[in-house]
């Protein structure tokens, strides 16, 4: 088949298929996710599934390699019109696969530094998907528009992993059973992606030149720093709380964080869906309707989860993961309002990287990792857990900022006008006080979520804070 009819045969989907398709995949596939950890943070109990939260941010390290922003940028350069889309994505296919040796090698080297005996088991389990998470192409979905299979692969995997987990894991004992059921997500998920994307590349000898891979490696180079910077704020703190404050505040600050990275799922939505059509729309210079939709839609879906995060976080983490993780409720709630900063700095960053400003992206995460990094330093051994949270709410904050300040003048400046902004502060008191109310009328956390939810819903209509015109533009 040749590079014209490969690229001929991909089916593009419209930007409303795409968040309908990753939207319902990332919320299944997020409460799937979700109800594996509750499960395993109740039979593993908080000691152990500390210590197997520690393993997973080891391994996250040892992804980085493979995800030195070779794929970011691979998704960049394909949806803008790179020449011989199948050869390049060839290439990135192969350097991800010798990059995940690397990464491979430092994670069972951390072996040698891991005194805990659980952890160390349960990393040596877990492995394996350092080589199989970095065979995935789902980015090559992402270049050309296409969400639905990768949508249905992240519900395949999430759910194979939570049955595995939900089956097989009843003590603390079974840890390394439940770092298997990771690796058997990852497997499938490289034989579903490879299996539908085989025909979108190809790897021979022509496509091989050293050349090629030193340039993608040049352009990869900004943001594989901002890809460490990024896993240094998000997994230093579990690291660090190991270290200094042992296993069992890991387990309790783990069973916060993974509510976080559910709601986070949003900002993965958000930033995969419309990357490519920023991206596409710089190049033909009239991005900055796109822009402008894009940071409102952020915005408010920014103020939902900080705001409802921070009523709602305490009690949830009870009922999700059980009595044993109530001294976490107030750290859930501190992080939980850093979500809502988290997901608008994660789609302003890759609306900034769309835009190719990568470089400032680079800068702003590398310093705020590195703020993040010293903050933790002094807090954690004074403060434990929360200083941990209240490090993680600060950074998140000034990344927000940072980045916005970056984007003024391509198109936020004009979604921050100032009576807008009064709408969405009360869109804000409308959810607190939609998900305050039931809770102290003594209803159910998810009466509560429902509520905050329709709150938001209505506000979001009434007051204008989405115009319909543009959410067209958007969609």
């Amino acid at each position: 088949m040749t590079t014209s009819s490969r690229q001929a045969s991909v089916s593009r989907q419209g930007v409303l298929s795409n968040y309908l398709s990753l939207g319902m995949s990332s919320v299944l596939g997020s409460l799937l996710a979700l109800w594996a950890t509750s499960h395993l943070a109740r039979a593993l109990g908080v000691e152990v599934f500390g210590s197997f939260n520690v393993a997973r941010a080891v391994v996250e390290y040892g992804l980085i390699p493979a995800s030195f922003g070779v794929t970011v940028v691979a998704s960049r350069s394909i949806a803008s019109g790179v020449e011989d889309p199948a050869r390049f994505a060839g290439v990135v296919v192969a350097l991800r696969l010798f990059l995940s040796v690397c990464g491979l090698v430092v994670a069972l080297g951390a072996l040698l530094f891991v005194d805990a005996p659980a952890t160390r088991s349960i990393l040596l389990f877990m492995a394996p998907t350092i080589p199989l998470i970095a065979s995935h192409t789902d980015w090559l979905f992402s270049a050309y528009e296409n969400q639905r299979w990768p949508g249905l692969v992240r519900v395949f995997g999430r759910g194979l992993y939570a049955l595995l987990v939900v089956g097989f894991v009843r003590a603390p004992g079974d840890a390394p059973i439940a770092a298997t059921a990771l690796v058997a997500e990852a497997a499938a998920a490289t034989v579903l992606y490879g299996w539908k994307s085989k025909s979108w590349w190809i790897i021979d000898r022509g496509s091989m030149r050293w050349l090629l891979l030193w340039r993608h490696l040049q352009q990869s180079a900004r943001l594989g720093v901002a890809t460490l910077a990024q896993r240094l704020k998000t997994n230093a703190d579990l690291l660090m709380l190991g270290l200094f404050a042992g296993a069992v505040q890991v387990g309790y600050y783990s069973a916060a964080y993974r509510l976080v990275l559910f709601v986070n799922s949003l900002s993965a939505l958000y930033a995969t869906v419309l990357m490519p059509r920023i991206a596409r729309a710089r190049s033909e210079e009239h991005h900055e309707p796109y822009v402008l939709a894009s940071s409102r839609l952020a915005l408010a879906v920014s103020v939902a989860v900080g705001v409802g995060g921070a009523v709602l976080g305490g009690q949830a983490v009870v009922v999700l993961m059980g009595e044993a993780y109530e001294p976490a409720s107030a750290v859930v709630a501190v992080l939980l309002v850093a979500s809502g900063f988290i997901v608008l700095s994660s789609a302003l960053g890759y609306t900034a990287i769309a835009l190719g400003h990568e470089r400032h992206y680079s800068r702003a995460l590398a310093s705020t990792a590195i703020m993040n990094i010293a903050a933790n330093l002094v807090l954690i051994p004074r403060y434990g857990m929360f200083g941990a949270a209240g490090t993680t709410m600060l950074t998140e904050v000034v990344l927000a900022v940072a980045i916005a300040a970056r984007l003024w003048g391509e198109g936020l400046e004009a979604a921050l006008r100032p009576w807008w902004l009064v709408r969405l502060a009360l869109c804000a008191s409308a959810v607190g006080a939609g998900a305050w109310l039931p809770l102290h009328a003594g209803a159910s956390l998810w009466t509560g979520m429902v509520s905050g939810a329709l709150a938001w819903v209505v506000s979001v209509a009434c007051l204008g804070v989405l115009p319909l015109r543009e959410l067209k533009m958007l969609v």
